[in-house]
């Protein structure tokens, strides 16, 4: 939301009243976003490093070459896939901005 208010009538610069105000996350949700610090600071790339991505592979032979790999024998992921590591791997919570002031 904004609103401004100028005072005066006429050319040049006139003093202006202004209120901007924003909510972000209104409905509070939570997701995994591997956004990291770059969304809080201006949006930018994803920070895949704050989402546990690890697989290991289980010690059942096979040829890479002629079979194809299938999960829970070859390999699975590790117990904490896909979770966040830290508060960075989640949305922003709810969040109010106000500025107001007077610019000459």
């Amino acid at each position: 939301m904004n609103y401004a208010f100028r005072f005066g009538h006429g050319g040049g610069s006139q003093p202006e009243l202004f209120f901007h105000g924003e909510v972000l996350n209104v409905f509070n949700q939570f997701q995994l976003c591997g956004c990291g610090a770059s969304v809080f600071n201006n949006g930018g790339i994803s920070d895949q490093s704050t989402i546990q991505q690890g697989a290991r592979v289980l010690p059942t032979p096979f040829n890479p070459f002629t079979d194809t790999p299938v999960q829970g024998v070859n390999w699975n992921f590790n117990p904490n896939f896909g979770t966040g590591l830290n508060a960075l791997a989640y949305t922003s919570p709810r969040l109010f901005r106000l500025s107001f002031g007077m610019r000459f």
